[in-house]
């Protein structure tokens, strides 16, 4: 299990193309990916969360592919949020 933590930057907070990104790239692990206790892969989940600028997530990766996964997802993090 890894644990993932990120403060949105991004001015618009989790609005629907980082989160799009987020769901997308989360799809295509095994692993089981939460954000802030919700599926990661779960668009309208995430996006009922009004994640905001300047606001704390967690995500937690636990399964056999939980290291690439924690790189893509970081990498979706830095680029979108």
């Amino acid at each position: 299990m890894v644990e993932i933590e990120h403060k949105i930057a991004n001015e618009n907070g989790g609005h629907v193309r980082p989160v799009g990104a987020l769901v997308h790239e989360a799809s295509k692990f095994k692993s089981e990916i939460v954000l802030n206790g919700i599926n990661a892969r779960k668009l309208m989940a995430i996006m009922s969360l009004g994640l905001k600028k300047n606001q704390e997530v967690k995500i937690i990766i636990d399964g056999p592919d939980e290291e690439k996964a924690r790189m893509a997802i970081e990498k979706i993090l830095v680029n979108h949020f």
